[in-house]
């Protein structure tokens, strides 16, 4: 199989997600927790609201997408360009 395209850099992103508990909670009580996260992907896009990592890549396709609001980011390294 010859490549044609070159695959994008491979990125680490640590990043928070948001939270949310279920059910009735007493007014004054305050739970903010998030969750802190690593994701690791090919890096297919990236603006200034948002970046855009998948987990698989092949010269004609790519596979599970994962949106990362600018915002949530605490980091990105380039693994590999």
């Amino acid at each position: 199989m010859t490549r044609t395209h070159k695959p994008p850099p491979i990125v680490e992103v640590q990043w928070v997600d948001s939270f949310t508990k279920d059910g009735w909670q007493a007014h004054g009580t305050r739970n903010a927790e998030t969750g802190e996260c690593w994701s690791v992907g090919y890096l297919l896009k990236q603006d200034d609201e948002k970046i855009v990592l998948c987990g698989s890549w092949s010269v004609t396709e790519h596979m599970s997408e994962t949106t990362i609001h600018r915002g949530a980011i605490v980091s990105m390294t380039e693994l590999r360009k």
